[in-house]
């Protein structure tokens, strides 16, 4: 007989534990300017550094690592990992010469092994150097950090609907000025509403995001701020809620409808400390990471922190949670690894009637208390996923045909709430 985790999952008060994190001693690379992580699993992570010229890599949790040598013959400066799933990924960087192009590579099975597809994406012309690549589904970007507007050399970011086998290069945005230099710091995106947010530094408004509600086929400037020294670092997004979240080295700001508008949100004040890089797993619960060993968290959408660990002397680059896993890299080949995160289960009034049986199930869910219109799932990745039907029962209840889904962890998502559902 299966062995039932839970006959009754409900969206229960988010309770804060002493969480801990833990240094990867065993890290090859010591010296390592580690500027991205991202997973797809909870044993498989992939890091990309800035100084070492290889991907780092590992399939168990960290218990042992890989070095990639993405290209024997060009040392590289890599900037960005992504996955759309758990085969397919993403890395762009840059050839550390001078006068070096930025470089894409391509992985098909897991990052075992990577394909350099710089090509395909700017048609062997050209002298773009890349900071970001996102994806949703098909639709993906790649952001230049040394555009120049209306520029047929140094374009401003390539998009693709085609999962990257043709890329069209975008060479101009709404309020922009030709010849106007215009630098992609980062990219949010969320494939289940179909927005990118891009933001980067441009020649007259300093700080810029640059955004789209229809997959990259169009953009217009939400927020800009003139020469205030804000500089920009990062930008995030809560897939399927319309939250984002933009980091900068002061006045961070923060979107709840998909990026139409920003206002200012808080983070714990850091004299001569920057916020660096944040991750947020649903609108309320997120961490922030950046100078001085910093990590902190907040259970609140960023009205109050708690502080996890400051003090140090490691500058942390970018934090990463799947499931109930998080992930901190930096420079000096920092890595850490923290495995008691809460996963994001929070208290809402009226949905705490909300039931979902059972868990794990293979064939089906059942679902009480909500509306069909409401369920959203999403895998570990992100990424939006269908079940095979849903229907509604004589009771009033939803049952969910999840037989067409790969086993593993997904989350479903009722309007504000979210809970874990295993597929065995």
């Amino acid at each position: 007989m299966k062995k039932i985790l839970s006959s009754v999952v409900m969206a229960l008060p988010f309770i804060l534990w002493a969480q801990t994190f833990t240094k990867m001693n065993n890290f090859p690379a010591p010296n390592a300017f580690c500027t991205w992580v991202f997973a797809t699993s909870e044993n498989d992570v992939f890091i990309t550094s800035f100084n070492t010229h290889s991907l780092y890599t590992t399939h168990n949790g960290g218990a042992t690592w890989n070095s990639v040598l993405l290209d024997s013959n060009v040392e590289l400066a890599l900037t960005d990992v992504y996955f759309t799933d758990s085969l397919n990924g993403w890395v762009v960087g840059n050839e550390q010469i001078s006068g070096g192009r930025g470089r894409v590579y391509k992985t098909t099975d897991g990052g075992y092994t990577w394909q350099n597809v710089t090509a395909s994406v700017t048609n062997n012309t050209g002298a773009a150097t890349f900071g970001a690549i996102r994806f949703n589904g098909q639709n993906g970007i790649v952001g230049c950090d040394n555009g120049f507007v209306d520029s047929n050399n140094n374009p401003l970011f390539y998009t693709t609907n085609n999962g990257g086998i043709s890329w069209t290069a975008v060479k101009t945005f709404p309020g922009a000025s030709t010849g106007s230099s215009f630098s992609i710091t980062r990219i949010a995106n969320d494939p289940v509403n179909g927005t990118f947010q891009l933001t980067g530094t441009f020649h007259v408004f300093t700080n810029v995001i640059l955004n789209s509600i229809d997959n990259g086929a169009s953009f217009f400037v939400p927020y800009f701020e003139q020469n205030t020294g804000n500089n920009p670092l990062d930008i995030f997004n809560v897939n399927g809620t319309g939250s984002i979240y933009w980091m900068a080295t002061h006045n961070p700001r923060k979107s709840t409808d998909n990026g139409l508008s920003f206002t200012a949100f808080q983070y714990p004040g850091l004299p001569n400390k920057r916020i660096l890089s944040g991750f947020f797993s649903d609108p309320n619960n997120g961490y922030i990471v950046g100078d001085g060993s910093s990590i902190y968290k907040t259970a609140d959408g960023g009205n109050t922190w708690t502080t996890l660990q400051s003090g140090g002397t490691e500058v942390f680059r970018n934090v990463f949670q799947i499931q109930n896993t998080v992930w901190v890299v930096g420079q000096g080949g920092a890595v850490y690894k923290s495995n008691n995160a809460v996963l994001n289960t929070l208290d809402h009034g009226k949905d705490n009637q909300v039931k979902i049986y059972p868990n794990p199930a293979s064939d089906y869910i059942i679902i009480e208390n909500a509306s069909r219109d409401d369920i959203k799932l999403i895998s570990v990745t992100g990424q939006l996923v269908s079940v095979k039907k849903i229907e509604k029962l004589s009771n009033g209840t939803l049952k969910a045909d999840i037989s067409n889904l790969n086993k593993g962890v997904y989350i479903l998502k009722l309007k504000d709430n979210s809970y874990k559902i295993l597929k065995d």
